[in-house]
């Protein structure tokens, strides 16, 4: 098959703790199959000395195939991306996002690539990412439920479990390829995603925008890449809190949820308000709730009034049973994805 131009986005922000695993990344993007990519670091800041460990690793083993963008401030996954893809080859077809400890397989480009030139409704895709320190499967396709409640596909099963391709609500932003042109029809703009969202607002908010554009989203069954899920932010802490918070906010005010899904979801953000401080004995966290409700529908209502609503029954979602939302509301249990449901109402379409 042709080989079309490819860019990968590798973000780096402070990463000596990990720094092991973030050159292993480099060295998986170094012996990728695929004849026809170029790489693109941003460094978003960093001044732990891992910024001069990228770089000489790049400098000694990528050379030319990869540019390196250097902020002085840090922007965020947002910005740092955003930086990128504006940097990107013009000639570029498809972009790939990878962390930066995320380690690809040789082979997973070109089989991406593969699965995207053969649908070209595809807006979006992935690979199955198993999590290096179990073997198993971290996640196979990133699900919301119309309560906007997120769940990971097949997480923590074999990688054998996954049986067939499917589609889902959005593909997981640690590893996975996006069509330029499927992003800026979906975005109406330069961008991937919103700047002012950060961090755990992006791949999620573009996956349903690629869906009310038109276009699918899917996930195949094969092995892509190997990623430690939480490396980067680490364990629950006010700001990791606060952005995944204002995220919910933010999905609540932009896209056209029902009423009766608002009414669940306050309800099950007023339990998180006063249970999830206690639980970590950190108070402060109950000031970051409150704020990130406030900061999420500002910025929410600043896309509505130029974009208009984000359609989510464009997308795949996960419907939640009665007792299954009892559940969420009492013992905030995790969303759980059943296989044999998505696999007969998600099953890839071939047209």
């Amino acid at each position: 098959m042709p080989y079309p131009k490819v860019t990968i986005i590798w973000l780096n922000y402070n990463s000596m703790p990990i720094i092991e695993d973030v050159l292993a990344s480099l060295e998986g993007v170094k012996n990728l199959d695929y004849p026809n990519y170029e790489l693109i670091v941003v460094d978003n800041g960093s001044t732990d000395g891992s910024y001069e460990k990228v770089k000489s690793f790049i400098e000694e083993k990528l050379g030319s195939r990869a540019k390196i963008l250097r902020m002085n401030t840090n922007l965020g996954f947002t910005g740092g991306v955003n930086a990128a893809f504006q940097a990107r080859d013009p000639e570029s077809k498809y972009v790939i996002l990878l962390n930066n400890d995320a380690m690809p397989e040789p082979d997973s480009v070109t089989r991406l690539v593969e699965e995207m030139e053969a649908r070209p409704y595809l807006g979006a895709a992935q690979g199955i990412i198993l999590d290096p320190r179990t073997g198993l499967i971290d996640t196979a396709g990133e699900y919301l439920s119309e309560y906007i409640f997120g769940a990971s596909y097949l997480h923590g099963k074999p990688p054998t479990a996954m049986k067939k391709p499917v589609y889902i609500t959005y593909a997981y932003g640690a590893y996975s390829i996006w069509r330029v042109e499927a992003v800026l029809k979906a975005n109406n703009t330069n961008r991937m995603f919103y700047d002012e969202l950060f961090a755990y607002c992006d791949d999620n908010v573009l996956g349903l925008k690629l869906w009310h554009a038109g276009y699918r989203v899917a996930s195949f069954p094969f092995i892509a890449a190997r990623h430690s899920r939480g490396s980067t932010f680490g364990r629950v802490k006010p700001y990791r809190v606060y952005l995944s918070a204002r995220c919910w906010s933010f999905l609540y005010h932009a896209t056209n949820i029902t009423t009766k899904a608002k009414l669940v979801i306050r309800l099950l953000y007023t339990r998180k308000l006063f249970t999830v401080p206690l639980a970590v004995k950190n108070l402060g966290l109950f000031k970051q709730f409150l704020k990130a409700w406030r900061d999420g529908k500002r910025i929410a209502e600043r896309v509505v009034e130029k974009e208009g609503r984000i359609d989510i029954t464009k997308a795949p979602l996960i419907k939640l049973k009665p007792i299954d939302i009892a559940k969420l509301l009492v013992a905030a249990r995790l969303l759980k994805v059943d296989r044999r449901v998505v696999e007969e109402r998600f099953s890839l379409e071939e047209t």
